[in-house]
């Protein structure tokens, strides 16, 4: 609602969105295994760590540009997961801004020596972001980790959902892998 209408400006889409707002308030929760919540501005970088921090065995990210924010907004975080053994993967398809493919490489080579698998979509492009670690939780949104950053004054910028359910990061995952199996490691596809 706040994305569609300003203070004070009546638009039919802002008034739709309160009404369902209000609707949804006045449900009770009905408990079960999936739970969805939205993730706006700054969020996204509490996201990313909660990412780093909980995966136990698979961290992936996906986004469509390389840009300077990929170390402090990708890198740092995939690293501390890949401390603890944890299988990093950061997908993107081009560099954007002022990195080049040579920088591209240099970001490649460093994340290899600490344990992430950065690599550039081949063929298919990818233009969705995601960030998904094991089994059961996925983030799919509009902020590219790697080559942006929230704006302070502008939270609804960028707008997430995240997904908590039994599955959806291992089916997303396995998905992904189909269209990018170069990227995607299927270990246990092999045992």
């Amino acid at each position: 609602q706040r994305m569609a209408a300003r203070r004070g400006v009546a638009d039919d889409l802002a008034h739709e969105l309160a009404i369902t707002v209000n609707d949804l308030r006045r449900e009770q929760p009905k408990g079960g295994p999936h739970k969805v919540a939205l993730v706006v501005g700054s969020a996204h970088e509490d996201m990313m760590r909660r990412g780093s921090q909980e995966a136990k065995t698979r961290l992936t990210l996906g986004c469509d540009r390389l840009g300077s924010t990929t170390r402090p907004g990708a890198l740092m975080q995939g690293q501390h997961a890949a401390e603890r053994d944890v299988d990093v993967s950061i997908l993107y398809t081009v560099p954007a801004g002022p990195l080049k493919k040579r920088h591209a490489r240099a970001l490649q080579d460093e994340a290899a020596a600490n344990g992430v698998r950065l690599s550039q979509a081949a063929k298919i492009r990818l233009h969705g972001k995601f960030l998904a670690w094991d089994d059961d939780d996925l983030v799919v949104t509009s902020l590219n980790w790697t080559s942006g950053s929230v704006v302070a004054d502008a939270p609804w910028n960028d707008l997430g959902v995240h997904i908590i359910a039994p599955g959806i990061a291992e089916i997303a995952w396995r998905r992904l892998a189909e269209f990018y199996p170069q990227h995607f490691l299927l270990k246990d596809a092999a045992e």
